[in-house]
């Protein structure tokens, strides 16, 4: 399939060759492009990619528990909150190790989870790398390396 005239981010104009599912090219947006049988002509509107909100909440995972049912007693917002402080303050796991459990589930298999008292690091054999970002100027860092505290 061919998404013709289409907009990127950048404002640049672009035809997306789409092959499987995925795209498989960008091609100049030049020519008459409804050669093709199954062209969509978008007419420059913009392109984006999925927006997904990928964050994730480690102190509220129940995972590598037992399935527990939706116990709250309502519909109401503040219904689900009590239920939810309920099973949490039940559980026999500590909060580190269900999240833990999480992140093993969502980052790259190759990266390694740790599980502490008091944070999780998760990291892979990338190279160091300074990382100002993530506020530890003047330490080394592996790129992959992630500290998240629960």
């Amino acid at each position: 399939m061919l998404l013709a005239n289409a907009t990127l981010p950048d404002g640049r104009r672009h035809h997306i060759d789409v092959q499987g599912g995925r795209i498989a090219a960008l091609l100049p947006a030049s020519g008459d492009p409804t050669t093709a049988s199954d062209t969509l002509d978008l007419g420059g509107a913009l392109v984006l990619p999925p927006l997904v909100d990928g964050h994730i909440h480690l102190d509220k995972t129940l995972l590598g528990l037992p399935w527990v049912p939706n116990q709250a007693m309502g519909n109401r917002v503040a219904d689900r909150i009590e239920a939810e402080r309920k099973v949490r303050a039940a559980r026999t796991v500590p909060e580190a190790e269900t999240g833990a459990n999480l992140m093993r589930q969502v980052v790259a298999p190759r990266m390694k989870v740790s599980p502490s008292r008091d944070s999780k690091t998760i990291s892979s054999s990338s190279s160091p790398t300074s990382n100002r970002a993530a506020g530890t100027a003047g330490r080394s860092r592996s790129a992959s390396e992630v500290r998240v505290s629960v």
